[in-house]
């Protein structure tokens, strides 16, 4: 199985865990149209529902990159259950 397969293996299973806390989870580029090579990297799109989606979230984002995203996201940085944003 090859690294990126690995990958998104591991994330798979994190989210079919938590599936009721995530509103979306696409796939696309690369790997959806089955172009992927040895250096392509993997194209999610994850959008959380739930505190604990947005912790699942944070387990696959470097650190202190995820804390703009969700402010911008709920209005807020720290813990709490995210609000939708104004549509």
């Amino acid at each position: 199985m090859e690294r990126n397969d690995e990958g998104i293996a591991y994330f798979c299973e994190r989210v079919e865990r938590c599936r009721d806390d995530v509103d979306l989870l696409l796939l696309y580029g690369s790997y959806l149209t089955g172009d992927a090579g040895p250096r392509s990297d993997v194209d999610l799109c994850f959008v959380p529902a739930t505190e604990r989606g947005w912790q699942v979230a944070e387990t696959f984002i470097p650190a202190g990159r995820l804390r703009p995203v969700r402010q911008a996201w709920t209005g807020r940085a720290s813990s709490g259950s995210p609000s939708s944003p104004s549509r």
